[in-house]
């Protein structure tokens, strides 16, 4: 489903903080989402999700 406007409010969890207390989300993260490779920060998943789900002349907000 696409949708005309996504709005929100990523969590900003730093790399090295879920390498330290969420490794496993981590690790899923890295094998579920192509922009996770590297060293990347949680909000990265929430701004390629966002783009994903919005339709082509779309407007998406997010806080980050």
């Amino acid at each position: 489903m696409l949708f005309d406007i996504v709005v929100g409010n990523p969590p900003y969890i730093e790399s090295m903080t879920m390498v330290r207390k969420t490794p496993n989300i981590r690790l899923f993260c890295q094998t579920k989402y192509e922009v996770a490779q590297g060293n990347w920060d949680v909000y990265i998943i929430f701004l390629y999700l966002a783009h994903a789900y919005i339709k082509q002349q779309g407007l998406s907000c997010l806080i980050t």
